[in-house]
């Protein structure tokens, strides 16, 4: 068992799924939702799997009574996604390991978004001082992040910036808790496909669905929506880390 542990938040509604069934209970290949994640998330032999529910509360809760060892939080009201997270702190609170922190903002109105990363060894007690990850990025605007971790002090961040003129999806890992990253790697390498993917990159974040996770043999597996300026059309790609 490593000393990972895992929140995956289940408490939304879906709203922009227009159905009055709540998001993690759609069915995708047969299976709802939520049973894909907890499938991917055991891959990791997490310490804890805690599970944040709200919307249709009951209705999940009883979907997953079945699965052993799974504790499950309750967020009253529904606040949002840094909320439906805090409501997990009751049960985590006293967890061992290292936390990384992933954030994109601008440091003024109507500056570009840069992106950071802070780390805590205390379980959020203390954090470090932000560390930029896009001072290759020229001052592009940074967006879309999404963050995984493993055991060992292994973790893996993605986002989006506009760097030569298009938007593209970068990588950067660490293997030492977020202390030290590595450089910059392109992702969003298809230059064709779409009538929106060129050379330079694609025209704009599509949706807001972008995540990367680790799998079973170290790899990073990123998802993002890729799309053109005017978010009018576009598609889900995934890349694998060889």
């Amino acid at each position: 068992m490593s000393d990972v542990h895992i929140v995956v938040l289940a408490a939304g509604k879906g709203t922009r799924l227009l159905s009055a069934t709540a998001k993690v209970l759609h069915r995708v290949a047969g299976v709802p939702m939520i049973e894909h994640v907890l499938a991917t998330a055991a891959l990791l032999h997490p310490r804890s799997t805690t599970v944040v529910v709200g919307h249709q509360a009951d209705t999940v809760k009883a979907l997953l009574g079945g699965h052993a060892g799974l504790t499950l939080v309750v967020q009253e009201p529904q606040l949002g996604t840094a909320h439906a997270l805090l409501s997990a702190e009751p049960v985590l609170g006293d967890a061992a390991g290292t936390l990384v922190l992933l954030y994109s903002g601008s440091t003024s109105v109507g500056a570009n978004g840069k992106v950071y990363v802070r780390r805590s060894t205390d379980s959020g007690a203390t954090w470090s001082a932000r560390a930029e990850m896009t001072t290759s990025a020229g001052g592009a605007d940074g967006t879309q992040v999404a963050a995984a971790g493993k055991a060992a002090g292994q973790f893996v961040i993605t986002w989006m910036d506009n760097r030569g003129g298009a938007f593209n999806v970068w990588e950067r890992q660490s293997a030492d808790g977020g202390a030290t990253w590595s450089a910059d790697v392109k992702v969003s390498d298809a230059t064709s496909g779409a009538s929106y993917k060129t050379t330079a990159g694609f025209g704009s974040p599509y949706g807001d669905y972008d995540t990367v996770g680790i799998n079973s043999a170290g790899k990073a597996v990123a998802v993002m929506g890729e799309g053109d300026t005017g978010q009018v059309h576009g598609d889900i790609w995934t890349n694998r880390q060889n």
